[in-house]
């Protein structure tokens, strides 16, 4: 049955650039939404965990992709090599339209699972790009841990029946683990991504010099520009700098739609300070942005980790972050600017999911905390410095690694 589904898979994604073409719009999307649906593995027929192979961790993730959930896939592979268990890590492709250029940090990789650990980070919703590469027989006689990453406060419906795939969890925040708690009662741990204390290359300019106290938010289409919240942070800023000229904005978007572009554009109203940078940047670049600007803010509505926050305070920029979700693992009062938020229901479909609640930060909150990180130096800087000590000590990769080696080396 599944060698059937990836020969139709197969099929199917050779040929779509025809068939998106012949179909019409909604009928095309109706077809890939049935194939990913159709093809499942059948968890009543694994094979339970046993010694059949040597200990050892198969990585599978989206380790080329360059979007959010491929970044954390490469940080959670780096933790692993780093932790010296013995491991191989195996790409799992996503749809042609995510660019796949990213190199895993130069880390080697292979084509097939070798060890007794199968450790997904692929979430359920993309199952379907594993179900193209292996059959069933590959979740035999492995111990099957899943991670996934999530925005909202509990998963989707379509994961129910995949969570018999595996015997167990990690996930990179607390939020995330109280949503899959409501689906499951097998073990969920929480590791934190790891992440890297670099400092940017003073001899790379992505910006202009300015004069001006630099605010930057972050986003990507292909993460829902309403969930991140970016109007709301460009209205905080208009009225928080409404009759003044000591700040700017930088929107830095990726794999911008049209729609998303137009309602930038709409929110900025040609605001002289407010600047769209929707640029192709390199890791490296990134890095450059964020440390040419002084504060960066998300005002998101829900996160399953926050990178861009995250990324921000180990880079010695300040932070504005709604104090809801992931985020509030490693942001507290005493090393960010904490914006209030009304918990209510949402009135619009995020993936396939209708019926949940999200935060609504508060417009006043925002708006107060920028004015504080222009006007009150002194605290930003206290903030940007506990910020640093606080990640080094609890989100460093050597931390990630090992609270992973810990979890891992047990499973014998």
């Amino acid at each position: 049955m599944a060698k059937d589904n990836q020969k139709k898979y197969r099929l199917i994604r050779k040929f779509s650039p025809l068939v998106k073409k012949l179909l019409p719009k909604k009928m095309y999307a109706k077809l890939k939404k049935d194939i990913k649906k159709n093809i499942v593995y059948d968890a009543s027929k694994r094979i339970p965990f046993d010694d059949t192979y040597p200990f050892g961790v198969n990585y599978f993730g989206h380790l080329k992709a360059g979007i959010g959930l491929g970044e954390g896939s490469r940080l959670y592979g780096r933790a692993i090599k780093n932790s010296g268990l013995p491991s191989v890590f195996i790409d799992v492709p996503l749809p042609k339209s995510i660019p796949q250029n990213n190199d895993f940090y130069g880390i080697e990789m292979s084509d097939k699972p070798i060890y007794s650990i199968n450790l997904f980070h692929v979430n359920p919703e993309n199952f379907y790009c594993l179900e193209m590469m292996f059959d069933q027989s590959f979740l035999d006689h492995r111990y099957n841990i899943g991670v996934f990453l999530w925005e909202l406060d509990h998963i989707p419906q379509g994961w129910i029946p995949y969570l018999d795939l595996f015997d167990a969890f990690i996930v990179p925040s607390n939020f995330i683990k109280e949503a899959l708690k409501k689906a499951t009662d097998k073990p969920i741990e929480v590791v934190n991504y790891g992440l890297s204390f670099v400092s940017s290359d003073t001899n790379q300019k992505v910006l202009e010099e300015t004069n001006k106290l630099r605010f930057l938010t972050m986003f990507d289409s292909k993460s829902n520009i309403k969930r991140k919240n970016v109007e709301e942070v460009i209205e905080a800023f208009k009225i928080a700098f409404k009759n003044r000229d000591d700040a700017e904005l930088i929107v830095k978007a990726n794999n911008l739609t049209n729609k998303d572009r137009k309602t930038l554009l709409k929110a900025f109203n040609n605001h002289p300070n407010i600047k769209l940078f929707d640029k192709h940047l390199s890791r490296s670049e990134v890095n450059a942005l964020i440390s040419e600007c002084d504060c960066v803010v998300s005002l998101h509505r829900a996160e399953g980790f926050g990178l861009a926050p995250a990324e921000a305070m180990m880079l010695g920029a300040s932070v504005i972050v709604t104090n809801y979700s992931s985020t509030t693992d490693f942001c507290t009062k005493d090393n960010a600017f904490l914006v209030d938020y009304d918990l209510v229901e949402s009135d619009m479909q995020y993936q396939d999911e209708k019926d949940f609640k999200w935060a609504e930060p508060k417009l006043d909150s925002a708006v107060k905390a920028m004015l504080e990180v222009v006007d009150n130096p002194e605290l930003r800087e206290n903030k940007k410095k506990n910020a640093q000590e606080f990640l080094k000590r609890n989100l460093s990769v050597e931390v990630c690694s090992n609270k992973l080696l810990n979890i891992l080396s047990k499973i014998k």
